[in-house]
């Protein structure tokens, strides 16, 4: 069984801030990625959403001069372009030359100090989790019989729709909010609190 100093479980920002400082110390370091390395910042929150907000920007200043008609396929290709900037610099590759070991799977723990991932056992003396956020899916009767976006799938999209219901008024749905307003899309904002970004 191979035995690492810190082992990190997901590879967003977290994950990667703290292999990166354990290799800085000269540490073994074991990174497991269920998904793809660089997280949700990179694939489905501030790196993407900040793209779209620029773009959204970019429009909206041009709209105070001229008429401008917006592809959204063509913005969102973009986006996700960033996105994939992104994580050129942080590809099992990548995190592999830094002197970390990279290991697609899932995680189970078997102990408090021994994962299984793939059938393969690996002891830490210090594990992190840092697995990241989910969307919260409101419990409304008939939701899951429709097709829905959350910040998970909104970056795949081929092109914006031309109307959407945003439930949830909080930092992630108002920048989306703004972003697709801007960008031409009729948006209606539901929160049910009194008012918007209540944990701002």
């Amino acid at each position: 069984m191979k035995t690492f100093d810190l082992i990190v479980i997901g590879s967003g920002a977290a994950g990667l801030t703290s292999a990166f400082t354990a290799l800085g110390f000269g540490k073994k370091v074991l990174i497991i990625e269920k998904h793809k390395s660089g997280g949700e910042c990179t694939w489905s929150g501030c790196v993407p959403s900040k793209g779209l907000i620029n773009e959204a920007k970019d429009v909206h200043i041009a709209r105070k001069f001229s008429e401008v008609n917006v592809d959204t396929s063509e913005v969102l290709q973009r986006v996700r372009q960033i996105s994939e900037g992104i994580y050129e610099h942080e590809t099992p590759e990548v995190l592999e030359a830094a002197g970390a070991v990279f290991v697609q799977g899932a995680a189970q723990f078997i102990s408090s100090k021994v994962l299984s991932v793939n059938g393969e056992h690996y002891r830490g003396k210090k594990i992190m989790i840092a697995t990241g956020s989910s969307p919260m899916v409101p419990p409304i009767p008939g939701l899951e019989s429709v097709p829905y976006l959350t910040n998970d799938n909104f970056f795949e999209q081929d092109s914006l729709p031309s109307s959407i219901i945003v439930l949830g008024a909080g930092a992630i749905g108002m920048e989306l909010s703004q972003a697709m307003n801007r960008l031409g899309v009729s948006v209606t904002v539901i929160e049910m609190t009194p008012e918007v970004m209540f944990r701002q």
